[in-house]
């Protein structure tokens, strides 16, 4: 899998995007999912829906560190 993925410390340098195929240990489950441009969706795309599911037409005004943070995923 190609997706970058975000990562923040603050030992490393800023704007650390690893792939998605990086991880090879399991993860824990996200506290909701965020779909985003579902404007440009092809028709047959359906959405999954759910209470800790977000859709947005576009990027929403979040950024990713602000939602990490937001979601208390952020350690200092």
């Amino acid at each position: 899998c190609g997706t970058a993925l975000w990562a923040y410390s603050p030992e490393w340098e800023p704007g650390i995007y690893p792939f998605a195929s990086a991880i090879d240990t399991s993860l824990p489950e996200p506290p909701e999912i965020v779909h985003i441009f579902v404007d440009s969706r092809p028709s047959w795309v359906e959405l999954p829906e759910g209470e800790n599911h977000r859709t947005f037409e576009q990027y929403p005004e979040e950024s990713v560190r602000e939602w990490h943070e937001n979601q208390g995923l952020i350690v200092d």
